[in-house]
């Protein structure tokens, strides 16, 4: 079964508190989820090649985006965790938001999806977080919040310590710099003398009781939108079509273009037969199992709704047949067909 909620962690360490806070997220949800490490994968930056402009499929790498860019298509939310090097979002995190790229060509594969951003450091995470939001926005992902938290620099860890005249501990720590929400202030030593002991540490996610606390919220958030959306899409699909929920997800989408011409949602007959044409192709490639050649027939009759009826897209009714569309798309999303051999 596809996660219906996908997590996403760009830290490289293990078990960190980037980790922790995403599967906290996800488990709260109370639904389907899968969890990814990108350390443990190689996923490349995007190289603006646009060959993914005619499919939604990037094939500019033979790397491991196309072994998760099916469940990024499939999934109805995200939690997205990175970490702020240097007030900015770490290699991993924003290597795989660029390579989301590739699902937004003709049709917004992740329109009205939810999500989520995590951001842990010791280096403005706020900001960092609030990036991340700007991308949901630009994809058509509804942000519905972030967490940020204080994290651990590798300069508490490295070994160094006291010894170190670069790192954060001697010289920013005693020129008064402290991470994040750092509540053990009062116990960092004062003076020359810094020492790196377990006890002046930052602590972890779980000794952050506010960012756990909203890290539960939005996990069950979440949820609640989820099957907000699922109920309303329910009752529109019912009022537009009676017994809807007795017809494959290709065939309401045939009916409701019928009823939608008969409206005068498209009046020019050569876009309508053109309709038809894409449609009833897309329903025969499906039925013989020929997944690609189906997602490639409606592709062109997504782009027809979506180009074609511009503003009326929200004023008829037909954003519903839009998102039944997008659905079938990425129901049939595999991009394995273009790296098979």
């Amino acid at each position: 079964m596809d996660p219906i909620v996908l997590g996403i962690s760009g830290s490289p360490i293990q078990n960190s508190n980037t980790d922790r806070l995403v599967k906290y997220v996800l488990e709260n949800t109370g639904l389907e989820f899968e969890f990814i490490k990108l350390s443990e994968m190689e996923i490349h930056p995007c190289k603006a090649c646009k060959n993914c402009a005619k499919n939604n499929v990037c094939t500019g790498f033979k790397d491991d985006w196309h072994l998760i860019s099916a469940k990024v298509a499939k999934a109805e939310a995200f939690v997205i965790g990175g970490w702020s090097p240097y007030d900015m979002l770490d290699a991993r995190t924003k290597a795989f938001l660029e390579r989301m790229f590739c699902l937004r060509h003709l049709v917004l594969l992740n329109e009205g999806k939810l999500g989520v951003a995590i951001v842990t450091g010791t280096c403005n995470p706020d900001s960092v977080a609030n990036r991340i939001l700007a991308y949901f926005e630009g994809e058509g992902v509804i942000p519905l919040g972030k967490i940020v938290a204080s994290g651990i620099d590798a300069c508490w860890s490295c070994g160094l310590g006291e010894e170190c005249i670069q790192g954060t501990p001697v010289p920013m720590v005693r020129d008064g710099y402290r991470p994040r929400n750092y509540p053990y202030e009062s116990r960092l030593p004062s003076g020359e003398s810094i020492k790196i002991t377990p006890e002046i540490i930052p602590p972890g996610v779980e000794d952050q009781p506010e960012v756990m606390e909203e890290a539960k919220r939005l996990g069950k958030l979440i949820a609640k939108k989820l099957k907000e959306k699922k109920e309303k899409r329910k009752v529109l699909l019912e009022k537009l079509l009676p017994h809807a929920s007795f017809l494959s997800t290709i065939d309401r989408v045939i009916t409701m273009t019928k009823n939608f011409h008969s409206l005068g949602w498209i009046t020019d007959d050569g876009i309508k037969r053109n309709l038809d044409s894409k449609l009833l192709e897309a329903k025969t490639r499906f039925e013989k199992e020929e997944k690609e050649k189906a997602r490639r027939a409606l592709l062109e009759f997504a782009k027809v709704v979506l180009y074609q009826t511009g503003i009326l897209i929200s004023q008829n009714a037909s954003d519903i047949l839009v998102g039944e569309t997008r659905q079938i798309m990425n129901d049939l999303y595999d991009p394995h067909f273009y790296f098979q051999g």
